[in-house]
């Protein structure tokens, strides 16, 4: 069932254009009843052979059950063929050669691509990335790039430099003093070194250090 009598209507018309043109009708169905149903806008599964490039039904998207069939002899020759089209939502190929699957993969044009799938649609977390004619605007929908549609990208660029300051890691702990809350005895306690800080202490927090032992000793 198509969506109205007009979509009924260009169907048929371009399964009547392809006899026309020189194709095989080798599946008809536009006559398709319904019982119960005699005003629905059924179309039948049809099946069109011997098409060739330029004939309305292969140029235009049918939106209809209708199965065109284009022969050709190599698979240089379907990639030709699928690259020559205006339309590019999706195309696929059925093959048990991995290396024709990556040479059609890589050589076809279309930016929705099956192999041994025959609707190569993705799942909703992606995006549909249909190309060519077959899409407008710069975005896709759904997945990330509708994502990417309703945001605005915001970027943060920080360089945070390591200083002399109190640490909880250090070893001794240090013992608080008032002397200590001032300036000069910012650099009593230091962190420990790692492979990513091995900054060392400033030199007025070794002598420091150095007499902080010696009135131990003594």
């Amino acid at each position: 069932r198509v969506i109205d009598r007009a979509a009924k209507e260009r169907v048929s018309a371009i399964i009547d254009s392809a006899t026309k043109q020189g194709a095989t009708i080798a599946l008809d169905g536009r006559n398709t009843k319904v019982a119960g149903y005699p005003n629905g806008n059924f179309v039948g599964p049809t099946v069109i052979t011997n098409v060739k490039p330029g004939m309305r039904c292969y140029d235009e998207e049918i939106f209809g059950p209708v199965l065109v069939c284009v022969n050709v002899e190599t698979l240089d020759d379907a990639i030709k063929l699928v690259n020559s089209n205006q339309w590019g939502n999706g195309t696929a190929i059925f093959t048990q050669s991995g290396a024709a699957a990556r040479k059609y993969q890589h050589e076809t044009e279309v930016t929705q691509v099956g192999i041994n799938t025959p609707i190569p649609v993705p799942l909703p977390f992606f995006s549909f990335t249909g190309g060519k004619a077959s899409i407008r605007g710069d975005l896709n929908f759904y997945g990330k790039a509708g994502v990417y549609f309703y945001s605005q990208l915001k970027t943060i660029t920080s360089n945070w430099r390591e200083r002399a300051r109190r640490h909880a890691s250090c070893r001794p702990p240090c013992r608080s003093t008032r002397a200590e809350e001032s300036a000069e005895s910012e650099f009593l306690c230091w962190p420990l070194s790692s492979e990513m800080n091995t900054i060392p202490p400033p030199e007025n927090a070794v002598k420091k250090q150095k007499k902080k032992k010696k009135k131990k000793k003594k």
